[in-house]
């Protein structure tokens, strides 16, 4: 279970910031796109962002249910702390979202783009977090005393 655990959590991880890159890329390269879940009235970049969205979601659901799985099977009293520098990838890649949301056509688009650009920082902290969590409930290091 532990390997099992900890190699979802880096698959998490590793998704979040490909779906992230993904997203910055077809953006700066003006790309085209399929879209999975489409609405309509969406433009493509408000496509892009909320197909983003579903797919974060789905990796940050996964992590909760790895973690609440796991503090089923073994406790941990250690203080879990927050490694903020792998939280830097997500910020640069919604500054570069929200840079082109601004730049978007209507004043829905500017908007959605901005709201789903912080969400992804967001959701991308809580993907961090919990996959931090399945590594330190299965950490190695012995107690002194």
């Amino acid at each position: 279970m532990k390997a099992l655990s900890k190699g979802i959590s880096v698959f998490l991880s590793l998704a979040n910031y490909a779906a992230g890159i993904t997203v910055a890329f077809i953006l700066i390269l003006k790309k085209d796109f399929i879209s999975i879940f489409y609405i309509n009235g969406m433009t493509s970049n408000e496509s892009l962002f909320f197909n983003q969205f579903l797919f974060q979601a789905v990796l940050a659901i996964t992590g909760i249910v790895l973690c609440l799985l796991l503090n089923e099977y073994k406790k941990s009293e250690k203080e879990l702390a927050f490694p903020l520098i792998y939280e830097i990838p997500a910020i640069v890649i919604a500054i570069i979202d929200i840079v082109f949301a601004v730049a978007g056509e209507t004043v829905r688009e500017k908007v959605l783009g901005v709201i789903f650009a912080l969400t992804y920082a967001l959701i991308s902290a809580v993907i961090i977090y919990f996959s931090t969590k399945a590594f330190t409930l299965y950490d190695e290091a012995k107690k002194d005393g």
